[in-house]
């Protein structure tokens, strides 16, 4: 996929950073429970300790030497030294899953430059995290608001996100993948890759898409809808009537692209079917 091809199948090891903070002992457990390969945990101070069966060790580079190559880091990190922590993995050839929220503007900006030079992808700062439907999540989805199915859902929203998995879910149309991309200023990746992506998987066979309440990013998407899409892509943006946003022009934009733009979360399915 042009380097997009992302290890998110079952199986595919991760590990945690900050997995000794509250968020991310509690994350870790559900995280285990809906099957994810979490092989090890990252907590400066804690190497050494176990959290639910999981072995926790100072440094990204300990956990890799004892226990094996790692794909993915879901990074609990406070704020302040989510930079360096973000660094060390991406500097180990991991991907990931930021889930971290208030992460300073150039903090983010370094950890995504960081990634793009080293070939590697970030979701996020402040995504809920991805993940396959009955296989593995790398985040915070609540996993009662997934199931399996056909559709690709790439959001920009926080607990919107879940909102519309749950109203999908409840009206039987599963997903095959789910991206979070984060939804502060600076996102590690944007729609267009993850669209490429979705387009590529012979195993989505419908698109959901998941605006911010700028609007900004949705806009810009018509063009490349145009010249790359062929699946059918249904859409909610967030505050259409917001003062001084841009949603209602990229949902103009979108409609003029082929895409079925919902006026609510719960006209949803309805458009996708």
């Amino acid at each position: 996929m042009n380097g997009f091809k992302l290890p998110l199948e079952k199986g595919t090891p991760v590990l945690v950073q900050g997995i000794a903070g509250r968020q991310g002992s509690l994350h870790t457990k559900s995280m285990l429970e809906y099957g994810t390969n979490i092989v090890a945990g990252v907590d400066p101070g804690h190497g050494g300790e176990e959290i639910s069966g999981v072995p926790v060790f100072n440094s990204v580079s300990e956990a890799l030497k004892e226990r094996g190559p790692v794909a993915w880091s879901v990074v609990f990190v406070p704020a302040p030294f989510v930079k360096s922590a973000c660094l060390e993995s991406l500097a180990a050839g991991l991907h990931l899953s930021l889930i971290t929220e208030g992460v300073p503007l150039h903090d983010s900006l370094a950890i995504v430059q960081e990634a793009e030079a080293r070939g590697r992808r970030v979701f996020g700062p402040n995504t809920p995290g991805l993940a396959v439907p009955g296989e593995t999540l790398l985040g915070v989805i609540p996993t009662e608001v997934l199931s399996t199915g056909t559709a690709g859902v790439v959001s920009r929203a926080g607990t919107l996100t879940y909102e519309i998995l749950q109203q999908l879910t409840r009206a039987g149309l599963g997903q095959r993948v789910v991206v979070g991309l984060g939804s502060e200023h600076v996102a590690g990746t944007s729609f267009e890759p993850v669209l490429e992506w979705f387009e590529r998987d012979s195993l989505v066979q419908e698109i959901v898409l998941v605006g911010g309440v700028s609007g900004g990013p949705e806009g810009q998407l018509a063009d490349y809808i145009k010249a790359r899409g062929s699946k059918p892509i249904v859409a909610y943006l967030p505050g259409r009537h917001s003062p001084g946003s841009l949603v209602s022009k990229a949902i103009e934009e979108l409609e003029n692209a082929d895409v079925s733009v919902a006026r609510s979360p719960w006209e949803l399915p309805r458009l996708l079917r």
